[in-house]
């Protein structure tokens, strides 16, 4: 994981602006999962992952990939500086040939210090 911090910050839309991701932009791509944490499926924190999905999105662009093999990512980029501030994903063609589902997996934890117990409980949205 790079060492490089991600941060959420306020632009103008004359700051920014929207182009597909591309392969240069991994390592930036994987500060997004790891900001979205564990549980986005279709962000997920793996490397290899990401970078297939970099390289499908580049083939959706170029027009080698079509229907349900399409997936097009795009990265909202500052001007002055390159810098990405964030990911959106387009898929075209959901559930087509094979069903489409995006969960997000929660984790909480609750402490009462009345009864010293501890409560972990984990849901799927």
């Amino acid at each position: 994981m790079s060492s490089e911090r991600c941060t959420v910050s306020r632009h103008s839309l004359t700051d920014t602006r929207i182009r597909p991701i591309r392969q240069s932009d991994s390592r930036a791509f994987s500060g997004f999962a790891a900001m979205a944490g564990h549980g986005m499926t279709t962000l997920p924190h793996d490397a290899d992952a990401l970078d297939r999905k970099i390289e499908r999105s580049e083939a959706s662009f170029a027009g080698r990939a079509q229907g349900a093999e399409a997936e097009y990512f795009m990265v909202m980029e500052e001007i002055g500086s390159g810098r990405l501030v964030g990911c959106a994903a387009v898929y075209p063609c959901i559930g087509s040939e094979f069903g489409f589902y995006s969960f997000r997996r929660l984790r909480e934890h609750r402490r009462s210090k009345e009864f010293d117990r501890v409560a972990q409980s984990e849901t799927l949205h």
